[in-house]
This record gives structure tokens, C-alpha cells and sequence, in this order.
């Protein structure tokens, strides 16, 4: 067989580097590398990973800060639901999960990212006056 038959993405990736850095033409090796990064045969982000679905995969890909926030005896529900919902933008149904997970194990994670969105996290639910704590990991 003439031309060997290329089984990935790595080994046509080689090959194109091969071919033009062997003729001299280097300029062109950048573009092929892009190329390289994505693969064509995987399907396309379709649109549907949610908010929280990107803002786990930052947990798993950056140093991340995270908004613990505690229980208190002054607050009733709904109003620390209508915070941690204006605070965090998500559904009443997550935020209910949260105010439920305050009040009976002491604390919950509210959001996890990078600290200046964490910071802005805490001080809309420091806002009327819950206690939070932004840590880090």
C-alpha cells in the first residue's frame, strides 16, 4: 500500500506538519495546528449545555473560588430564595434546593468561579445581610 491509512486526527496532524515544514513552508504550520485543536468528526456544540453545565466544566478547569453561604435565624425562605435567585440567576426550584441545604446542614456552596464573580455573587446576597464567605477550591 501506497499511502498508509490515517486512523486519527494526531497522525493527520503529522502528516501535514511533515509536508510543509519539508517544503518550506512554515507560515501555514499555525493554521494546520488550529485545525488540529478541534475535531472535525466530533459533532458540534449543539446550543443545549446549560449555564450550570459551562460553569462546571470552570470547576474542573480553572482555580476556583466558591460562595458558601451559612444559615441564619433572621431571614425567612422566600427572601433568601429571591436573593440567591437575583444573585445567581438561576430557577426558584435550584434556589429552594439551596435555602433547603442552609437550613438543615448549616451552609450550601451557592456559585463556583472566579473570584471578581464571586465577590459580585456575595454582595448581592450580602445585600440585606446573609452571611457568606467566598473560599477557595
Amino acid at each position: 500500500m501506497l499511502f498508509p491509512v490515517l486512523t486519527s486526527a494526531t497522525a493527520l496532524y503529522n502528516l501535514f506538519c511533515f509536508y510543509y515544514i519539508f517544503h518550506g513552508l512554515y507560515h501555514i504550520v499555525p493554521y494546520i495546528e488550529l485545525f488540529a485543536m478541534s475535531n472535525p468528526w466530533q459533532a458540534s456544540d449543539t446550543g443545549e449545555q446549560t449555564a450550570a453545565a459551562r460553569q462546571e466544566t470552570l470547576v474542573d478547569t480553572f482555580d476556583v473560588y466558591k460562595v458558601v453561604l451559612f444559615n441564619d435565624d433572621v431571614h425567612t425562605f422566600d427572601e433568601v430564595i429571591f436573593q440567591i435567585i437575583k444573585a445567581i440567576q438561576c430557577t426558584r426550584s435550584k434556589a429552594e434546593k439551596h435555602t433547603w441545604e442552609v437550613h438543615t446542614k448549616g451552609r450550601s456552596t451557592i456559585y463556583a468561579g472566579t473570584l471578581p464573580s464571586c465577590l459580585k455573587v456575595s454582595s448581592i446576597l450580602e445585600e440585606i445581610d446573609l452571611k457568606t464567605e467566598i473560599q477557595i477550591g
